[in-house]
C-alpha cells in the first residue's frame, strides 16, 4: 500500500520549535528574564482583488524595557486580515532571528502576544490550520523560532492591550 502524502495544513509535532514551548498556565505573565514580542494586522477589503493590509509589531525586553517596533505593508495576494496577522508575527519573529544581540537578550524565553486567536492557536498547535496558506506562514513563524532557540509561548491578548501594534498596522492601510 502507497504511504500517504503528508498534508501541509497539520502540525508536525515534531518541529523543534513545539520541543521548547512552554504550556500557557507555565507561561510567565511578567518576568525579569523572559522577553515580549506583540503583533498584530489589519485588512481594508478582506479578500478583495484590491485589498491592502499592514502589520505592526513591538519587542520588549525583559523587565518591560522597550526594543524595537516596525511596520510593513502585506504584499501576499490576495490580501486578508489573518495574512496581515501572519505578515505581523513572522516580520518580528524574523527580526528578532536576524539579530544577534536581541536573540542573546530573549534567551530565556519569549512571550508572543497578539490579539488573533486564529494566529495564536495556530502557532501553537491548539487549532489546525484549515487553510494551506496559514499553514505556510505557521511554518515559518515555527522556523524563526527554532532558529531563535529559545523557550516560548504565545497567548492572545484582548485589542484594547495591543493599542500600538493595533496603530502600527493600520499605517499602511489608506
Amino acid at each position: 500500500m502507497a504511504k500517504r502524502a503528508p498534508q501541509p495544513w497539520v502540525r508536525n509535532k515534531d518541529h523543534a520549535a513545539y520541543k521548547r514551548l512552554v504550556r500557557i498556565d507555565e507561561l510567565p505573565e511578567k518576568s525579569e528574564d523572559w522577553s515580549c514580542l506583540r503583533f498584530d494586522g489589519a485588512c481594508n477589503g478582506n479578500g478583495q482583488l484590491n485589498a491592502t493590509g499592514g502589520y505592526g509589531w513591538s519587542v520588549q525586553g525583559p523587565l518591560g524595557c522597550f526594543v524595537w517596533s516596525s511596520c510593513g505593508s502585506v504584499d501576499s495576494k490576495p490580501v486578508t486580515n489573518n495574512v496581515a496577522e501572519w505578515s505581523g508575527l513572522l516580520d518580528g519573529l524574523s527580526w528578532i532571528a536576524s539579530q544577534p544581540d536581541i536573540q542573546r537578550q530573549v534567551s530565556m524565553g519569549l512571550r508572543i502576544e497578539g490579539d488573533s486567536n486564529l494566529v495564536v492557536k495556530g502557532l501553537t498547535g491548539g487549532w489546525k490550520c484549515q487553510d494551506r496558506r496559514m499553514a505556510y506562514f505557521r511554518d515559518l513563524c515555527l522556523d524563526q523560532i527554532a532558529k531563535i532557540g529559545c523557550h516560548w509561548g504565545a497567548v492572545w491578548i484582548p485589542r484594547e492591550q495591543n493599542t500600538v501594534c493595533d496603530l502600527l498596522s493600520k499605517r499602511f492601510l489608506y
